[in-house]
């Protein structure tokens, strides 16, 4: 006879997929959902907070699904709280070894759960595993190869930007739990780039570079709509960043409010001179382009003339791209 502690132990789901839905069109919200649903990968539940309370449609939808697959447990805020809050709510009733991410408005491909279970799996260091996406939707996008794949590339990339895409995340839960780590709630934007900063002490990242999610680029984005604030709550992350870098590497200095380049290039070299880093170390580049976009005031006058100053930073054209196309979105970037 199987003991209650047993039944317990093999009732607990290996996974916990987290979703907050709030005003994404039905066929999204459907497609999404479908894609989890299905999965090769079968032992999980799937969490879904609804931040839309007032929107019967969310309510319809999501009971529809519920009714069909025992798997699904719905959430449903009082009010709209925003995604930090309720991906927060979820977690906190999240039974998985594991918690992976999703959005309501893109598709996890069918083998995608099952790869990053096994990778996980074999691989106890890592405890963040991201993968490689396509890019899909009703606007133009600079597609550009930029996840990086192993654990020292992954967090040079963070002291310039968010390393993985969110909702193609698997995280291991017993890290946050131990660590007591959670979505940051003063974080309204960039929430996903704070939560691999204060990750990045605990354990490896690693992206399976295999484009194992659909990742939807629209106008209803937050990421478009608030690009101004996406910058701010990033400059701070990068600012902190780069701090701990210096504390790591022994390096005794104030860190100004604002920066030209003929300073930071007279600071590059001396800390080359001082052994402090190596022009060929991954880091060096991204703590530069990192510090400087962190620091100046008008970033596109900057990347412009950061790209004419190019010894110092060696910015991909495809960063280039990517920079001026964000840049020329919000008028207060010039």
């Amino acid at each position: 006879m199987m003991s209650n502690e047993n039944c317990c132990q093999k009732q607990m789901p290996m996974v916990s997929v987290l979703m907050s839905v709030y005003n994404e069109p039905e066929e999204w919200m459907r497609e999404a959902i479908d894609s989890i649903l299905g999965q090769t990968f079968t032992d999980f539940e799937f969490i879904i907070v609804n931040d839309n309370p007032e929107r019967k449609l969310n309510r319809e939808v999501l009971s529809d699904y519920a009714k069909q697959d025992k798997r699904i447990v719905i959430l449903e805020n009082e009010e709209n709280i925003g995604l930090t809050k309720s991906l927060n709510k979820g977690l906190k009733v999240a039974k998985g070894k594991y918690i992976a991410r999703m959005d309501a408005d893109d598709i996890s491909l069918p083998e995608r759960l099952k790869k990053q279970v096994d990778f996980m799996e074999n691989h106890e260091k890592v405890i963040v595993c991201g993968t490689d996406v396509e890019y899909f939707g009703n606007r133009n996008l600079m597609r550009h190869d930029w996840i990086k794949q192993n654990n020292r590339d992954i967090k040079a990339q963070m002291l310039l930007t968010s390393c993985f895409v969110h909702p193609s995340v698997v995280i291991r839960h017993e890290v946050l739990l131990k660590r007591r780590v959670c979505y940051d709630v003063d974080y309204q934007q960039s929430q996903d780039y704070r939560l691999w900063e204060r990750l990045s002490d605990y354990g490896e990242f690693f992206n399976i570079k295999e484009r194992l999610l659909k990742y939807r680029i629209s106008y209803n984005q937050v990421s478009f709509h608030y690009s101004n604030e996406q910058n701010t709550y990033a400059s701070s992350i990068r600012r902190r960043l780069i701090l701990k870098w210096f504390k790591l590497e022994t390096i005794d200095i104030d860190l100004p409010a604002t920066i030209d380049v003929r300073s930071l290039k007279m600071f590059r070299k001396y800390l080359i001179q001082e052994k402090k880093m190596s022009i060929t170390d991954p880091y060096c580049n991204a703590f530069f382009r990192g510090l400087y976009l962190s620091l100046v005031e008008k970033r596109l006058w900057a990347l412009f003339y950061a790209t004419i100053h190019g010894d110092i930073f060696y910015f991909p054209m495809r960063d280039i791209y990517r920079l001026f196309f964000n840049a020329f979105r919000s008028k207060s970037n010039f």
